[in-house]
């Protein structure tokens, strides 16, 4: 091949990228900043029934919009790839797929709802990636699900009708929530805190994250791993139930009127409010240790413990 045919042939390839490239990024936005408010949408609360957001990779973030309308606000990426739109009761916001080279070297955006505190129904929002923020709202009538593969969960002052958050390998971190008709938090791999809960019933579980429990009232509280760390600190309940396959358990402050702690291979710490005459106690393991305290006593208060091989220890606060 002449010299001149190479050069008419990278030519020609070069002339074909061109119009591939131009064809993939036509149409699209130019790079934003993460901060940079690129679309806003405004709905009547009065109108929605219930809200439906889809994220993916983008993080979502929740807060009280007081007596203003609902608005769905994005940043920091190309508006195109998320919509909003409300059909019979129904708002969606959804992530729309982007199949753009520039977005590639655009920065990580987020969408936030404001949600008015007159908006009651059912809020259920999910992400692939992305982290959920959710923060100040006192919605007595909502009743929300949050759910994520990978992302983190974080919620905040904020009172619900009724809460669950669920992950996959992501962190759930809930603080100051209230929920009288229940609160579920519950990941695969992630570690999940819970502080400043008041609701009916309260629930966590993890296949090998940690679960810390901090100052939570309830009527029952259940915490549960299968090789995580249970820790469990000022629980105030009628029914508190523990349950960890190879993990430890860790109790400060217990005041339960039933308390119930399983483990099999796992030790178990406990510190109780009141005197040991307040407990009846069951206690049962094949191999471990006991100190502390022996199986008996005709108090009020059920005390049950059964591990396999783990160590038991069991202290009174009087």
């Amino acid at each position: 091949m002449s010299k001149r045919n190479v050069v008419f042939l990278v030519i020609g390839i070069l002339l074909m990228v061109l119009g591939v490239l131009v064809g993939l990024t036509s149409g699209w936005d130019t790079p934003v900043r993460y901060n940079e408010l690129v679309a806003v949408a405004s709905f009547d609360p009065g109108e929605i029934t219930s809200v439906r957001a889809e994220t993916g990779d983008l993080e979502l973030r929740i807060y009280s919009g007081y007596d203003e309308p609902l608005e769905v606000n994005v940043y920091g990426m190309s508006s195109k790839r998320v919509r909003a739109e409300l059909e019979n009761g129904v708002l969606t916001v959804r992530q729309t797929e982007d199949n753009s080279l520039l977005r590639a070297f655009q920065s990580d955006g987020y969408v936030v709802l404001w949600l008015p505190d007159e908006l009651t129904g059912e809020i259920k929002a999910s992400t692939e990636s992305g982290d959920i923020f959710v923060n100040g709202l006192g919605n007595v009538g909502l009743a929300m699900a949050l759910a994520t593969s990978s992302g983190e969960v974080s919620v905040y002052d904020s009172v619900f009708v009724s809460f669950s958050a669920s992950t996959a390998s992501g962190d759930i971190f809930l603080g100051d929530v209230d929920a009288p008709d229940g609160l579920i938090a519950n990941s695969s791999s992630g570690y999940v805190s819970l502080s400043g809960i008041r609701c009916a019933g309260a629930s966590a579980r993890t296949s090998s994250g940690d679960i810390s429990l901090s100052d939570v009232r309830g009527e029952s509280v259940q915490a549960e791993s299968a090789s995580g760390w249970l820790g469990i600190s000022d629980v105030r309940a009628a029914e508190v139930t523990l349950t960890s396959v190879s993990g430890d358990v860790s109790v400060w402050q217990g005041d339960a009127e039933s308390l119930s702690v399983k483990t099999s291979s796992g030790s178990v710490d406990l510190e109780l409010e009141g005197r040991r005459e307040d407990y009846t106690v069951h206690m049962t393991t094949s191999s471990g240790s006991v100190s502390g305290v022996q199986p008996g006593g005709d108090g009020d208060r059920i005390l049950t413990v059964s591990t396999s091989s783990g160590s038991i220890n069991v202290s009174f606060t009087e």
